[in-house]
């Protein structure tokens, strides 16, 4: 997808499909988790549609994309409210959400006037984003606005007739999903029940400067115990062509609760290239305070799996725990300082 406007034809067929599908009201009848699945067999992209606002307080259609984008919206399902809000900036989607008129920016309201658009009240204003690991939500490229549009005209088709039969998504072996498939002949589509598609494994490569590593080594090891978290920030911290957002490596000292570092990180290319940068920030702090720790206590699975190989080089035990009162205030207050 490249980062040329849409043209305005497509702007058009875009919200002629939204304001369809929100005369349509799918929300009254599909919950979030009733998924079915749009795949273009001409470049091979999926997305997977889920419609929000059954509850009756956010009204949105979201086109997870691809497998990983499938993987990731299954993981935040299962988990529910035990999962940190903040996963869904990771997880691959383009979506339209309707919202009041002041949650829209400049150059979403240069387009609806382009068109001639009108648009009144509460939750009627249609907002359109592009969501990637590591970056703000940002507005479409025309290639997604294309395949929000054709997931949104799929929705049309499915919708009514998962009102009819509410089973219709639902697959008896569990493993297959009903995915919407262009035949080729005059732009029709049809079910096919395709099975699950699996994410590649994204191995993380570990980026670790050789001479740090020998002097943290060679550092006495105390018997102080840190915490350590890290997590999202929904901040931007710099404005571009696609603002990001940063994450966040915060480490204390479990006795005192003093905070003895704050790293910041950005995703420059892929998520997994950030990650693999995180044991080398830890071992960056350690030499500036000229010691090991006995104990690395981890908020996190992820965490805790990206720390323990660097950890058995410098001799230090890695635990995942689940409550830090120190690292909790610092988080609060980061999260505070830009509500």
């Amino acid at each position: 997808m490249n980062e040329d406007m849409p043209h305005p034809e497509e702007w058009r067929n875009l919200y002629d499909a939204t304001q369809r599908v929100k005369e349509l009201a799918p929300w009254a009848w599909m919950a979030e988790h009733q998924i079915f699945g749009l795949r273009d067999l001409g470049s091979g992209e999926w997305g997977f549609v889920s419609v929000m606002g059954m509850v009756g307080m956010h009204f949105a259609v979201s086109v997870y994309l691809g497998a990983e984008g499938l993987h990731r919206f299954l993981e935040i399902q299962e988990a529910g409210e035990a999962q940190d809000p903040f996963v869904v900036f990771e997880t691959p989607q383009i979506q339209v959400s309707f919202e009041d008129r002041d949650q829209l920016e400049k150059r979403d309201r240069e387009v609806i006037r382009a068109l001639g658009l009108k648009f009144r009240g509460a939750h009627q204003w249609p907002l359109f984003r592009s969501i990637r690991a590591g970056f703000a939500p940002w507005f479409l490229e025309p290639g997604e606005v294309r395949f929000l549009t054709a997931a949104l005209e799929q929705l049309l088709d499915v919708a009514p007739r998962v009102e009819i039969r509410p089973d219709l998504l639902r697959d008896p072996a569990g493993d297959r999903v009903l995915t919407r498939v262009p035949t080729g002949s005059g732009g029709a589509w049809e079910d096919r029940w395709e099975p699950l598609p699996l994410p590649d494994p994204a191995p993380i490569p570990l980026s670790l400067n050789p001479d740090v590593l020998r002097d943290v080594q060679a550092f006495p090891r105390s018997a102080n115990v840190f915490e350590a978290d890290l997590f999202l920030l929904p901040a931007r911290v710099a404005e571009g062509e696609r603002p990001i957002f940063p994450y966040i490596l915060l480490v204390a000292d479990r006795e005192s609760g003093v905070l003895v570092g704050f790293e910041m990180l950005t995703v420059e290319t892929t998520l997994s290239e950030m990650l693999g940068h995180v044991p080398g920030r830890l071992l960056d702090l350690l030499l500036s305070i000229g010691g090991r720790p006995a104990a690395i206590h981890a908020r996190s699975d992820r965490l805790a799996q990206l720390l323990e190989p660097v950890a058995k080089q410098i001799d230090v035990r890695v635990k995942r725990v689940h409550g830090s009162p120190a690292l909790d205030r610092a988080r609060d207050h980061l999260l505070q300082s830009i509500a």
